[in-house]
């Protein structure tokens, strides 16, 4: 039906929390690790500190990536609406009319799901970094 289920995604805000804190801190090993390789010579640095550079690399890399390559999302649907949304976000803001946006306790991150008239049909909306807002027309 095209729609895309959200199998496998942290549904509760804590599992979510989680999640990104463990993603975090491998993506941020692999990076110190890479940056490591790609420099000549012998380096002092042990396990803890590369991966601290790692993690600090990836950080600053991402922060710098959402702000060049981020966008902002609206989507516009009839006001007669007859669907389940859904909506999650890592970094950026969601709005939804009539939603509760659940926030990450710790962390980044967003979402929601809201049920408009009879719930007939599923609209999924993903956003890493930019904006996402579903309007009514």
């Amino acid at each position: 039906n095209g729609v895309r289920r959200g199998r496998g995604h942290a549904n509760r805000p804590q599992e979510r929390d989680v999640l990104s804190i463990i993603g975090f801190i491998i993506i941020g090993i692999i990076a110190g690790y890479l940056g490591r390789l790609l420099m000549p010579g012998k380096q002092k640095m042990g396990f803890f500190a590369t991966a601290l550079l790692g993690m600090v690399g990836s950080l600053v890399g991402g922060t710098i990536a959402a702000l060049l390559f981020g966008g902002d999302l609206e989507l516009s649907v009839p006001r007669d609406l007859s669907a389940t949304v859904r909506g999650e976000s890592f970094s950026g803001t969601l709005r939804a009319p009539g939603a509760r946006i659940n926030t990450a306790r710790h962390g980044p991150g967003s979402d929601f799901e809201h049920r408009y008239g009879g719930g007939d049909g599923r609209i999924s909306i993903e956003t890493f970094s930019g904006n996402a807002a579903l309007r009514m027309d």
